[in-house]
C-alpha cells in the first residue's frame, strides 16, 4: 500500500479530478458541498457513483450543489439537525486497485481554494491487506 500526505489543496483538487477520470466506480461521504471544479468533474462522471452522501448540518451545503444530483439513486442527503455528520472520504475503484482520500477536505470551493487542509491518499491493490 502506498500512502501520501496531501497538504497542497490545489494539488489535492487535481488528484481527485484525475481519480474521477480514471476510476470505474466511486463512493464519497462529505459533511458539506458547494459548487467547485471537483463537483463539476463528479457531475460529468456521475454514472460512476455508487454512493454520494452529503451532509447539510449547519446549512453550509449549497442547495445548488445538491440540485445537480437531485433524483440520482446514489445520492443521500444528511439531516441538517441532530448529531454532526462530518466525514470527508473519497473512495475510487480503479479496477484491481483502489484509492481513498481521507482527511479534512470537504467538497467545497473553500477546501480546495482557500483553506489550509490536510488529507491522506491511500492506494493499493484490492488483494493487499490494508
Amino acid at each position: 500500500m502506498e500512502a501520501k500526505l496531501l497538504v497542497d489543496s490545489k494539488k489535492t483538487r487535481k488528484t481527485i479530478i484525475d481519480l474521477i477520470g480514471r476510476c470505474r466506480r466511486m463512493s464519497w461521504a462529505v459533511a458539506w458541498a458547494t459548487d467547485n471544479a471537483i463537483l463539476d468533474a463528479a457531475h460529468r462522471h456521475r454514472t460512476k457513483f455508487q454512493h454520494l452522501v452529503i451532509g447539510t448540518h449547519g446549512y453550509v451545503t449549497d442547495p445548488k450543489a445538491l440540485r445537480r444530483f437531485l433524483g440520482e439513486p446514489f445520492l443521500r442527503v444528511g439531516d441538517p439537525t441532530g448529531p454532526l455528520f462530518h466525514p470527508k472520504i473519497y473512495l475510487f475503484d480503479l479496477g484491481g486497485r483502489f484509492a481513498a482520500i481521507v482527511g479534512s477536505h470537504n467538497l467545497t470551493a473553500s477546501a480546495f481554494d482557500a483553506n489550509t487542509e490536510a488529507s491522506i491518499l491511500l492506494e493499493s491493490s484490492v488483494d493487499e491487506p490494508v
